[in-house]
């Protein structure tokens, strides 16, 4: 969609190379951030992290500790026999010891990457048994590093290690496959039933669910809104599409030469209200078996982007709110809600253009936007289209 050498969002004019750089990076990844599922899979993400951090908190490193601040030529050996061994007993249960890249293009860790953890499992005996014979013996200290045997912390640390790269994984191919399927988006000229599926299709890589609307009845997540019935999707969805090209669009006014700002500013609000119209009535039908709150949001970003308007992220913190504008139908509250972060979205798009380019937050042209010089200098339209905008949208 985005293919001229320049591209309105706005008032302002973006190179499109930097758009599309912009779209498919740094605002994916907060877009991403956004969707409950993606969000649910980043938090097993860092739990799993934060689990794997535990395994070497100040309690589980003290008898290798011990070893390291010895001046005992022999514990320094003996530590370093013990991290041998720990590295050793992980190759044999299937670390890799060299990182490589999967056929989906995720990194898997080797086994040194995991080095710092290996001070976790240093124990002073290998085996249970050994603890047993040594209590025997009395040669217990009562230190509580004592109470597992080496084996069982290596265990544990395997079991620690494959729960992060499961998570890190699953984490990584729904972002991807999110991101994958709305830089999908922005390259269409229109949206019909066929690209909406092979949007969802892209949402769902690797997750083995059916391609194509749902043949088993759902509901929105955490909501009682009743969706449409199976049997009842390919109707209401082309219903759907045509009242958003024929009928609702008639309900947008005609700009002129002659138009105010507050005639824009009614243009724009109805755009969104035609945008939160159509998302509402999609998250209703919840056409899909799965990912239906990601695909209806990768549409209404494409499509305000293909009527010149950036692309908009509903936060967490609005996830309830946003939730009653779909249980209520209120397309005029969501669409006002949309239409009110339309200038903090486009500061955003022009901060972050600054600060690719080098450019000093504090230089403002003068110049007006919307014109470009009859030049081929790109050092002057660069200048003169990317100022910050004094107005309030």
């Amino acid at each position: 969609m985005i293919k001229n050498t320049y591209y309105r969002i706005g008032d302002y004019y973006f190179e499109s190379p930097w758009l599309k750089k912009y779209l498919n990076e740094e605002f994916a990844e907060q877009f991403a951030h956004t969707s409950l599922t993606c969000e649910e899979a980043f938090k097993e993400s860092r739990k799993a992290a934060k689990e794997l951090n535990d395994f070497i908190s100040e309690k589980n490193i003290t008898y290798a500790r011990k070893l390291n601040k010895s001046e005992n030529p022999e514990d320094i050996k003996l530590l370093k026999e013990k991290i041998d061994m720990i590295r050793v007993a992980l190759i044999n249960r299937g670390i890799p010891e060299e990182s490589y890249e999967n056929e989906e293009g995720f990194k898997l860790p080797s086994v040194d990457d995991y080095k710092k953890y290996f001070l976790g499992a240093v124990r002073p005996y290998n085996l249970k048994k050994d603890i047993d014979a040594a209590s025997e013996k009395g040669l217990l200290t009562g230190e509580s590093y004592e109470e597992e045997s080496m084996s069982q912390r290596v265990m544990l640390l395997l079991e620690l290690i494959e729960t992060k790269v499961k998570a890190d994984y699953q984490a990584t191919i729904m972002k991807k496959s999110h991101n994958d399927a709305f830089e999908y988006a922005t390259t269409l000229k229109s949206i019909g039933i066929k690209e909406i599926i092979e949007i969802n299709k892209i949402i769902n890589e690797c997750t083995g669910t059916h391609v194509g609307f749902k043949t088993t009845n759902n509901m929105i997540t955490n909501s009682e809104i009743e969706t449409t019935d199976k049997k009842d999707v390919y109707l209401k969805m082309n219903e759907l599409i045509y009242n958003y090209n024929n009928v609702w669009s008639e309900e947008i006014p005609t700009l002129t030469q002659d138009s105010t700002d507050e005639d824009l500013s009614k243009y724009h609000l109805a755009i969104c209200e035609r945008e939160a119209r159509f998302h509402i009535e999609f998250e209703t039908i919840h056409p899909f078996e799965d990912g239906n709150g990601r695909t209806g949001r990768i549409i209404m970003n494409e499509h305000l982007l293909e009527n010149h308007l950036p692309p908009l992220i509903i936060p967490i913190e609005l996830r309830k709110q946003y939730i009653t504008y779909i249980k209520n139908k209120d397309y005029k509250g969501l669409g006002k809600q949309m239409f009110e972060s339309i200038g903090f979205s486009i500061n955003n798009m022009i901060s972050a253009y600054r600060h690719d380019k080098g450019i000093d937050p504090d230089v403002v042209d003068e110049t007006e936007l919307g014109i470009l010089y009859d030049s081929d200098d790109n050092e002057k339209i660069l200048n003169l289209l990317y100022k910050e905008k004094k107005t309030n949208h």
